[in-house]
């Protein structure tokens, strides 16, 4: 069995970084959730991963967003906008300043990037390299070799090496001891550049890709390429970025939002109004089931990773659609599960079931059910006030995910950051 990972709304493959997300959180999920749980658990191991798009069956607007103002702010945000998220976040890293004068000078408040890698190495690299994680900048020029997925499997692989360093304490120990904040960001731009060097390196070899990497044929300028994107990313960093906050980046900005709104909700509404029954699937959980119930078939855990809408998705699969399939692992992402349930909205739910009560809509047929929230994102969701495991050998789990983006964009901001995947493989770790 596989790996699935059900999209939310707002995603269409015509958007320019489809193709090279996919690929960057594939790798990320071979390199840090099915590696180590294929350690504690063999058949874990070489699970195939698939990604169904139904993006295509959702919203389409006959006026092309016509009534979205001021809309035409796009065309001329060029490169102001490119970086704002990332810009944003690492700022925020930097004023979270907290303690009494002591602790702060003791810290190293009056160098925040000091002080910042003394908190938490794992939270500066991801700021540092938030361009990456929010797709606003590619990690190096696409040249007439390197295909979306190659460059996305490139990617994967340097925020996954990202996640050793954060991980490696001898890394950690050398970096906290630097004497400035600018040491401290060489260390790890060196140290991630070594490591980013040996995993892309080994990939390259055909008996070595990840799936979907097609590495061995670039030639010699993609590593220099990639290296020198590292060291521009570092160098950023140093600047502190408070250029992102001008009134008329902002002004842009919400440009973009205000149509990324319109797309949202349309998604959402088109797959209420059009998802059938279970005597007549709509297309949408038509096209779903039959992806994962053709992916079965090699046998193997079944392992269900969700991200916002996804997750609606897969909750009316399991509960009406085909209330048979067993599942040894579900992961909702950014979800509103328990906020459908409280209002009714799945095909299974019953008016007549309110507290103290609770849902429990699998039997034993969902092992576990991992939901992942960061406090900050305004549409991820808690299941366990409203729903629990008929089976008490079973879980049904909230778990806190802090991303460090901010309210504006934390709700995309889980699946290419590292530290996502080491917290589910945590978890799952305990129970493979």
């Amino acid at each position: 069995m596989p790996v699935c990972f059900i999209h939310g709304v707002n995603v269409r493959k015509d958007d320019p970084s489809y193709d090279r997300d996919v690929a960057a959180r594939d790798e990320l999920i071979r390199s840090l959730l099915l590696k180590p749980l294929a350690q504690r658990n063999p058949r874990y191991g070489g699970l195939k991963i698939i990604n169904p798009y139904w993006g295509g069956l959702g919203v389409t607007h006959a006026w092309g967003q016509a009534t979205v103002p001021n809309v035409s702010l796009l065309e001329d945000l060029g490169t102001a906008q490119s970086n704002f998220q990332s810009d944003l976040e690492l700022t925020m890293l930097l004023k979270e300043q907290r303690g009494t004068a002591s602790e702060l000078e003791a810290l190293g408040a009056a160098d925040p990037i000091a002080a910042a890698a003394r908190r938490d190495v794992q939270a500066l690299l991801e700021a540092v390299l938030a361009p990456l994680i929010y797709s606003e900048e590619p990690l190096v020029d696409r040249g007439p070799t390197l295909d979306a997925e190659a460059h996305g499997a490139l990617e994967g692989m340097l925020l996954a090496a990202a996640q050793e360093i954060a991980a490696d304490s001898a890394v950690v120990a050398e970096v906290q001891a630097a004497p400035s904040g600018n040491a401290a960001l060489d260390l790890l731009r060196d140290r991630l550049a070594e490591r980013f060097t040996k995993r892309a390196s080994l990939a390259a070899k055909p008996a070595d890709a990840g799936e979907g990497a097609n590495l061995e044929e670039l030639g010699p300028s993609w590593l220099t390429g990639a290296k020198d994107r590292i060291q521009q990313l570092f160098d950023r960093a140093k600047s502190k970025a408070g250029r992102a906050l001008s009134a008329g980046t902002l002004d842009a900005y919400r440009a973009r939002l205000h149509a990324q709104i319109g797309r949202f909700l349309g998604d959402v509404f088109a797959y209420l109004q059009h998802r059938g029954d279970r005597a007549s699937p709509g297309p949408i959980p038509k096209l779903v089931l039959d992806e994962i119930h053709k992916a079965r078939k090699s046998g193997g855990p079944l392992v269900l990773i969700t991200h916002s809408m996804g997750g609606n998705i897969l909750y009316d699969l399991l509960t009406t659609f085909d209330p048979a399939l067993e599942v040894d692992a579900w992961i909702s992402v950014g979800g509103q599960v328990g906020q459908f349930e409280e209002m009714k909205l799945f095909l299974a739910s019953d008016p007549a079931l309110g507290p103290p009560a609770k849902v429990k809509p699998f039997g034993g047929r969902v092992k576990t059910w991992l939901n992942v929230y960061d406090p900050v994102d305004v549409l991820s969701f808690l299941i366990a006030p409203v729903l629990e495991s008929a089976d008490p050998r079973f879980v049904i789990k909230d778990l806190r995910f802090k991303s460090g983006a901010s309210t504006l964009e934390a709700h995309g901001a889980y699946l290419k950051r590292p530290s996502f995947y080491t917290l589910i493989a945590k978890e799952l770790e305990q129970r493979v």
